[in-house]
């Protein structure tokens, strides 16, 4: 869903002034400016994704933190497990 909205909408339904919604949201992508908090978490729940998801080093532990937020408690725990696995001593 949220792959087909634009800046804007993201932006105002996160809570930010329609009128300056599609402007913020671009700032906010080209690290002009770095959101506050809420804005960050608003952001989060509009678009499913964890909060750490928006300040990850990388694009491989963004999508490791994505499918973390996706993946149910039980399957937490077995990827949490798994990573121990891999994980050098």
């Amino acid at each position: 869903m949220e792959s087909s909205l634009s800046q804007a909408k993201v932006g105002e339904l996160a809570g930010i002034d329609p009128s300056v919604a599609s402007a913020r949201m671009n700032q906010y992508e080209r690290q002009v400016h770095q959101p506050a908090y809420d804005v960050v978490r608003q952001l989060a729940e509009v678009l499913k994704k964890p909060v750490p998801f928006f300040s990850a080093a990388d694009d491989s532990l963004a999508e490791v933190l994505a499918i973390y937020g996706r993946i149910n408690s039980s399957d937490r725990a077995k990827l949490i497990a798994y990573a121990r696995k891999l994980s050098p001593k």
